[in-house]
């Protein structure tokens, strides 16, 4: 296993969380219904981590932040940004982290794997509101 995907993973999330509160300290307040892609991306890839534990491949978090990446993506393009919507964002990343663990326990593995991310996705879709 490789855990430094997911070292690098919470690296770029405390980077881009430094980032958002020095615009905000810097009275460039963020809207409260975010717009932006970035942002959407951000605050449903928070607490990734956590979803993850360590034991994940780089390529599996590549694989997922394409995925989440995806959703955040629809997410602005459908206006649903408001924080009910960021809300059921999160819950669907943390339930797609879930299926990947059923996958991950079927096929035997130790750690998530990119085939783990495409066992959830492919469980999942369509209509997994906001991935698919």
């Amino acid at each position: 296993m490789e855990p430094s995907g997911v070292r690098s993973l919470a690296l770029e999330q405390r980077s881009l969380t430094v980032l958002m509160s020095v615009r905000y300290d810097r009275g460039m307040e963020m809207e409260q219904s975010p717009d932006s892609g970035e942002v959407v991306f951000l605050l449903l890839a928070d607490g990734l981590v956590d979803h993850l534990g360590e034991n994940a491949s780089l390529a599996s978090v590549v694989a997922l932040l394409s995925v989440v990446g995806r959703g955040a993506r629809r997410m602005v393009e459908e206006g649903d940004t408001n924080p009910d919507d960021l809300a059921r964002g999160s819950a669907a990343v943390a339930r797609f982290v879930d299926e990947m663990d059923v996958a991950r326990r079927q096929l035997g593995y130790s750690e998530f794997h990119e085939s783990t991310v495409e066992a959830a996705e492919r469980k999942l879709c369509p209509g997994f509101w906001p991935f698919c």
